[in-house]
């Protein structure tokens, strides 16, 4: 077996000495159509990908998926400062700020919906921030930094845990330099796991849960 994929990294080597210009090019045409830069084939072809796939296409090999590690813990280091955007003008309850780190069990994250939400009901951004406030149910809320960690974990994580709900963290409300206030979550795209704010003036639904720990 080693002597065969020696043999063929060798006529592989002498293919590519004598492409001619036009056959240059079209390997060059074919990455650009990809979107790929030059340095992709060096990096595919330094080590045995092109081998493999070969062992594949002739019939010698096959490909089996493997199912992704899925964790049920977040480990946050909460005296690294979050990454606020630039548009932010001040935070709303920076008295919620902390310096250790936990590690958090992902049962011990719960969905949390305001009453008329649960009706199936949409509900302005601003009421809920006030029943949140008021009901005291804000120091139980993820923070910014919980989100980024969740975010870490990638898409499947986020949808064993989280389905296809958007996830707020209502502890890190900010104030833009307009005056308006935005609360951050996240939500799934297109296969990723991404961090976006929301504006309180919007509207919240079923969907848009506040993420809780158990208490």
């Amino acid at each position: 077996m080693n002597t065969a994929i020696h043999q063929k990294d060798i006529v592989m080597n002498d293919t590519v000495r004598t492409l001619s210009v036009g056959q240059a090019l079209e390997v060059q045409d074919a990455l650009r159509r990809q979107g790929l830069p030059l340095s992709f084939l060096k990096n595919v072809t330094s080590g045995t990908w092109f081998l493999q796939l070969n062992e594949v296409m002739e019939g010698r090999a096959e490909i089996i998926p493997t199912a992704p590690v899925l964790v049920d813990t977040f480990r946050v280091d909460y005296s690294i400062k979050a990454a606020y955007p630039d548009w932010m003008r001040a935070r709303m309850h920076p008295e919620f700020d902390r310096v250790d780190t936990v590690e958090h069990r992902f049962d011990q994250v719960k969905r949390w919906l305001h009453p008329t939400q649960e009706c199936d009901r949409e509900i302005s951004g601003n009421q809920l921030y006030h029943y949140i406030k008021k009901n005291k149910i804000l120091p139980t809320c993820l923070a910014l930094r919980d989100l980024e960690e969740i975010q870490k974990l990638g898409i499947e994580a986020f949808r064993k845990h989280f389905g296809d709900n958007t996830v707020f963290a209502w502890k890190d409300v900010v104030q833009s330099r307009r005056v308006d206030q935005f609360v951050p979550y996240l939500v799934e795209h297109v296969d990723q796991v991404i961090l976006r704010w929301h504006w309180l003036g919007r509207n919240w639904y079923h969907s848009s849960s506040a993420a809780r720990f158990a208490s």
